[in-house]
């Protein structure tokens, strides 16, 4: 099963680094020798804290693989990435140990872990790439039931693997809008990557009610994760008075750009207002989102259904998740970093997240006839623009511009260094890089100016 894990399109690496002179003469294929050096050094990499990469990554480019060999040596690396990671014992019902950092309650800080059930496709361990389906409970304080959100998503269940946990903390403090529970169930999606064969463009989530405000909080903060997004009876985190939105938590709107989301709300719910959905609406409305010709939002306003379920139940709208895939290198991104344990989305990156939870910095990009433009509005983030080949065309001068301002021009070539960094931080055999250009100057520990690692200025 591993190993077709990682049978990757040819096409995807055929990405560039900065680069200057004329390409290195061919070599000699490997042996089985060279064959099992590079896997046992792949296997150190991928183990070593990232401090002590440096001098592994420095043995692997001394194997000199060429532009020609990043496609065939991937695999290798996805296997070790595979191996090394935290994997679920695959049950029906399932416990994972996790960071103390994500606990903030007694009784269950002792104990560390997180608790979900495994349901669907039989599948999942035969070798063939699957649909991830994450489902959120609704309730609150000591009346969460994953088994409910399980059996309410169950259309899923026969495409996809079915995911559903509990929230960290039911008894006490347990809320998926949470940023600590929004990192469980992130880690728990790399759980998921690390035991099956997942198919990372049709990943997605949804919920009812709680639930639904976590599938908001989910997809708008991790927006190059999910292919789309259900919620149901559930709003964005908004602040309103009197039927009036004053605000809205930034990131859980500006990021749904690229990103397929269809939600619902009844007038006469006694316990979601419909504000936040229908603000969510004029938001998208306004900044007209659309993923190619088709609006990229599908809004649903139900009467008297309170805080239930629409007349035709929720199957008809797994139908319009399941047909949605993610396109992982769209041309045009738009991206308010939020959380810190994922500092890049699609084909950029950043050193820290800035600003607080109410104040972020909102960041565009586009590309377009080999010129990358990047703008941001506040707070001057370090940024890293990262490309492939299906962002831009490496035959020809590529120019990377920040505010205007030009930060790199020049022609590129392959880089199985930049892959397998780009493989490593991603976990994401369908967005992967092999250029990246630093559009900023590094500390002076890595030398300052343009290094191997990234262009310069």
């Amino acid at each position: 099963m591993r190993a077709l894990r990682f049978v990757l399109p040819a096409c995807l690496f055929l990405a560039a680094f900065a680069f200057a002179g004329d390409p290195p003469p061919p070599k000699k294929p490997w042996g089985d020798k060279e064959k099992k050096a590079f896997a046992a050094l792949i296997q150190k990499y991928v183990k070593a804290e990232a401090k002590d990469r440096a001098p592994i990554l420095a043995e692997i480019a001394a194997m000199g693989v060429g532009a020609d060999q990043i496609a065939k040596q991937m695999p290798v690396v996805f296997n070790a990435i595979m191996q090394n990671g935290k994997k679920s014992e695959g049950k029906a019902d399932n416990w994972t140990v996790l960071p103390e950092r994500l606990f903030t309650t007694d009784p269950w800080k002792k104990d560390h872990k997180g608790h979900y059930l495994i349901s669907g496709d039989s599948k999942a361990r035969q070798g063939k790439p699957l649909p991830l389906f994450i489902s959120l409970h609704g309730g609150g304080k000591n009346v969460a039931d994953a088994g409910g959100a399980q059996g309410q998503w169950a259309a899923c269940s026969s495409k996809c693997i079915q995911v559903s946990p509990w929230v960290l903390e039911p008894l006490t403090e347990g809320e998926w809008n949470k940023e600590n529970e929004q990192e469980w169930l992130f880690l728990l999606i790399e759980e998921m990557k690390h035991t099956y064969l997942i198919d990372t463009n049709r990943i997605y989530v949804a919920g009812h009610s709680m639930g639904g405000y976590g599938s908001w909080g989910m997809g708008g903060h991790h927006p190059d994760l999910f292919a789309a997004v259900g919620p149901c009876a559930a709003a964005p985190v908004v602040r309103y008075e009197n039927g009036r939105v004053l605000y809205h938590e930034p990131g859980c709107l500006e990021n749904f750009y690229n990103t397929w989301v269809r939600f619902y709300n009844c007038p006469d719910d006694p316990q979601v207002p419909v504000h936040g959905s229908r603000y969510a609406n004029a938001k998208f409305e306004e900044w007209a989102f659309k993923i190619g010709a088709e609006k990229s939002y599908d809004f649903h306003e139900y009467q008297g259904i309170g805080h239930g379920y629409p007349p035709d139940g929720l199957g008809p709208i797994v139908d319009w998740m399941l047909a949605k895939s993610r396109n992982p290198n769209p041309k045009k991104i738009q991206w308010m970093p939020t959380r810190a344990y994922k500092p890049y989305s699609y084909w950029l990156s950043v050193e820290e997240i800035q600003g607080t939870a109410g104040d972020r910095t909102k960041i565009t990009g586009e590309i377009k006839d080999n010129v990358v433009e990047v703008n941001y509005d506040k707070f001057s983030p370090r940024i890293t623009v990262w490309l492939n080949e299906h962002l831009v065309d490496f035959k020809k001068p590529v120019t990377i511009k920040v505010n205007g301002t030009e930060k790199f021009t020049g022609m590129m070539a392959p880089s199985f260094d930049v892959a397998l960094e780009s493989a490593v931080a991603r976990n994401d055999p369908n967005m992967v890089f092999t250029a990246k250009v630093m559009t900023f100057d590094p500390p002076p520990s890595n030398g300052g100016g343009t290094t191997e690692s990234g262009g310069g200025k």
